[in-house]
């Protein structure tokens, strides 16, 4: 009788864990498919916010481009400056479909870039069949830079909202005002740019670096030369580490340090021993001394380090740290492909931070002829919408070469320009806007 009885039981305890297997199995399927849900929401999360990023970053550009397409001076330029035009709106009108808000939320927002983007084309055409830019586009050009400052504005704080969680958004959030160019009342828009942006700071890719001097040198001699160097632009050195070695853009010998109480990392070439990079790998607590007081100390250092004399650019604060562009000078020709960075702890005025990739791949005594076009020459090249304030001579780089210019400080109302004027073609070869973005000056 136990026998038989026990049978059922045998039958139920494997019943049992039978069950309790399916059971698990059930709920690792369970949440394996909410762990892929999870992560297809992530994914489509981050398609969305990169949407957000690259509207806010092409209509920051488009801006731009229209503000330089006014104060534009030659037919090239202008065509150039459609061409991105036209293509930064085509660019915003697919990010903005992307986005999970319907058609009719963003409807307003694509009409007024698709209709950019067809005006764009229209005047490309025209310029390219010999015609001009009338009065009356310009007027319209106004308009439309004004109305895309405001749509600007708006993204950029729908973007800060949806950051923040907020993903509900309507059309009045996209909605933008008629093409009147006096319907505009928002604020100037803060462009987004690289930190410690200024003239031709991201320099041109090149393979050779002119400006290397000097034997090679073995991993124990750069750390003495970082040694040196760094002590003469932080402080004390208290610890020097052997990082390993790289060879982006050129051959170096990698460290890390601390110098005068700063964490920092280097880089040495394996030419000449010279100090390429330097950066500092933590922010500065206090901010003591002014801005000028330490670009002064930067401009010294360099002196002392044997760069020469230094042409003062542009500059930025950021957590402490003053950076500050350097260009090289040849008498009194500014070298913008000669561009040194340094950034200044604004609690001392030491340099905890030095970037003179450009400088040493551009870095040679120049022939530089005297110009074909005086300066009134090159001021009348300028656009009759500005004011020009100042003019100096410059080398600026190219895609391939370099040209001479004058750079033409110039302003259109509250708006600062510089325009480059190629100093023997009379050519208009770029114009950048120059931005105070509150903690610098920066030009793009």
């Amino acid at each position: 009788m136990e026998r038989i009885q026990s049978r059922p039981d045998a039958r139920m305890r494997f019943a049992a864990a039978a069950l309790a297997v399916l059971l698990v199995a059930m709920a690792a399927a369970a949440g394996a498919r909410d762990l892929a849900l999870q992560r297809t929401r992530l994914q489509i999360s981050a398609v969305y916010q990169k949407a957000f990023y690259e509207s806010c970053e092409l209509m920051n550009g488009l801006q731009l481009s229209l503000r330089k397409l006014l104060v534009s001076g030659s037919g090239a330029q202008e065509q150039a400056l459609l061409g991105d035009i036209s293509q930064q709106a085509q660019g915003i009108e697919s990010n903005l479909a992307m986005l999970p808000l319907g058609q009719e939320t963003v409807s307003g927002a694509v009409k007024f870039v698709n209709q950019v983007s067809d005006y764009a084309r229209t005047l490309t055409n025209r310029l390219a069949a010999g015609g001009a830019i009338a009065s009356d586009d310009w007027a319209q050009l106004n308009a439309l830079a004004d109305t895309m400052s405001e749509l600007t504005v708006r993204m950029n704080d729908l973007l800060a909202r949806y950051v923040n969680g907020e993903m509900v958004f309507t059309a009045e959030d996209f909605e933008v005002e008629g093409m009147d160019a006096g319907t505009s009342t928002q604020p100037a828009v803060d462009y987004p740019a690289l930190l410690y942006d200024g003239p031709f700071s991201e320099g041109r890719e090149t393979e050779v670096f002119a400006g290397l001097t000097g034997e090679s040198v073995t991993r124990d001699e750069a750390q003495e030369r970082l040694r040196a160097f760094a002590r003469r632009a932080a402080g004390e050195v208290t610890a020097l580490r052997y990082a390993g070695e790289s060879a982006i853009p050129v051959e170096c010998w990698e460290f890390s340090l601390t110098a005068g109480g700063y964490e920092l990392s280097a880089s040495v070439t394996k030419q000449g021993g010279h100090v390429l990079y330097m950066l500092p790998e933590n922010d500065v607590t206090q901010s003591l001394l002014s801005r000028d007081e330490c670009i002064d100390k930067g401009l010294a250092f360099l002196a002392a380090e044997g760069f020469g004399r230094m042409h003062v650019s542009y500059y930025r604060s950021y957590d402490g740290i003053l950076t500050v562009n350097y260009a090289a000078m040849q008498e009194d020709v500014v070298l913008y492909p000669d561009l040194v960075k340094l950034q200044i702890s604004l609690r001392d005025g030491a340099v905890i931070g030095i970037e003179a990739s450009h400088y040493y791949a551009n870095h040679i005594a120049r022939e530089i002829a005297p110009p074909a076009l005086s300066v009134s020459d090159a001021v009348g090249r300028v656009s009759d919408q500005l004011s020009v304030n100042g003019v100096k001579l410059c080398v600026i780089p190219l895609d391939v070469g370099e040209a001479l210019c004058y750079e033409c400080s110039a302003s259109r109302g509250e708006e600062n320009y510089l325009i480059y004027i190629d100093a023997n073609t009379g050519m208009e070869r770029e114009i950048m806007q120059v931005v105070n973005s509150g903690d610098g000056i920066i030009a793009q």
